[in-house]
């Protein structure tokens, strides 16, 4: 019997060491990855906040990512143990999909957000205080918005340590609330941005040099995706188009005065048309601006160019 136990015990241990072998061989046999460019080979306690990577490691250190001979991945993440603050090591298996999730998490990293006219980019200590934020984060200095990953957002806070009075940074994901107090509303894909634009204008058809009519309505779904549903009345006929319009970032918050656009769609007139354009919003105030344009109708009895120029009323 006590042969048995024993024997089973030794086979137990072995492959615990063979393991812990093969783990501590992973760092000198594999190549270190670079997830990307922004981070280098080591994640460090910043990056790894500011990028939201691997959430579920309490007292995270550092991490780097290796591939090995076998073409699998493995990440080695340093932290703190909670009980006894000891530095320690954990080779977390990683599939291509898994990494890939990385990346996705730091490339697509945006710009700062231009809250409103009154804050600009960046929050103080008056406007904070004003907008009810970060209560938790004591001698806090500053803070400015990033958006990133489909309309996601993360804060990077600055506050002066308690301690040793230096300037320290902490990367913090908003609430709907803060995002809702400071005007700021999350995006996701094909999610209605309430963004409308009604546009009423005059143009000139290059065909005849015919006098011509225009009225646009026009949604945004997305960051640079419009609907828009439009009329053209013209002296001989009226046209009805449908249209999908790429990069019509009139935003009534958007700081930008000259917006570029592309077009194209359907329409309908004795026969079906096809059609296609481009142009350029000029934000005038707020709510107010003025739309250009070239627009193009094809079909089998029709082709013709327009250009027109409308005011552009947004709520």
């Amino acid at each position: 019997m006590f042969q048995k136990l024993f024997f089973s015990a030794m086979v137990f241990i072995s492959a615990v060491l063979l393991s812990l072998n093969r783990l501590y061989a992973q760092e000198e046999e594999g190549e270190i990855i670079i997830i990307s460019e922004k981070v280098g080979e080591i994640i460090d306690l910043e990056e790894r906040n500011k990028y939201n990577l691997f959430p579920g490691i309490k007292g995270f250190q550092s991490a780097m990512i290796f591939k090995l001979p076998d073409d699998s991945y493995v990440g080695k993440v340093a932290y703190l143990d909670d009980t006894n603050g000891e530095k320690k090591i954990n080779w977390i298996p990683q599939t291509e999909s898994e990494i890939s999730r990385i990346r996705s998490h730091i490339d697509p990293f945006k710009e700062i957000v231009f809250i409103n006219e009154k804050v600009g980019k960046m929050i103080d200590r008056e406007e904070r205080n004003k907008y009810n934020l970060f209560p938790s984060i004591k001698a806090f200095q500053s803070a400015v918005l990033y958006n990133y990953r489909f309309g996601s957002y993360l804060w990077k806070v600055t506050y002066l340590d308690e301690t040793t009075g230096e300037e320290k940074i902490k990367w913090i994901s908003p609430t709907e609330l803060e995002l809702t107090r400071i005007g700021v509303h999350k995006e996701t894909p094909l999610k209605l941005k309430g963004i409308f634009c009604f546009n009423i204008g005059l143009g000139t058809s290059f065909h005849e040099n015919a006098r011509l009519g225009m009225i646009i309505s026009e949604i945004k779904v997305y960051e640079f995706i419009a609907f828009a549903a439009s009329m053209v009345v013209a002296p001989k006929a009226t046209i009805i188009s449908g249209n999908v319009s790429f990069n019509p970032d009139f935003n009534t918050n958007n700081k930008k005065r000259l917006i570029p656009f592309w077009t194209f769609g359907s329409s309908i007139d004795a026969a079906p048309l096809l059609n296609f354009g481009g142009g350029v919003k000029i934000r005038l105030i707020k709510n107010l601006g003025i739309r250009t344009e070239y627009r193009h109708w094809w079909g089998a009895d029709i082709n013709v160019g327009s250009i027109f120029g409308s005011i552009s009323l947004c709520f």
